[in-house]
């Protein structure tokens, strides 16, 4: 999801949360590099239709 599992363990090793919660914020997310390619797909398309 375009974060390490480092910084996934560094989450559930500080026990503010529960690993239940965690795991469902990490499913929420989204992959950061996938995000970037539709926004340069999107803005090339608006870019070659003008």
């Amino acid at each position: 999801m375009g974060f390490s599992d480092e910084d996934f363990n560094r989450v559930n090793d500080t026990k503010l949360i529960k690993k239940e919660i965690a795991y469902r914020q990490a499913g929420n997310s989204i992959v950061v590099n996938v995000l970037v390619s539709l926004f340069y797909y999107i803005y090339k398309i608006e870019k070659e239709s003008h």
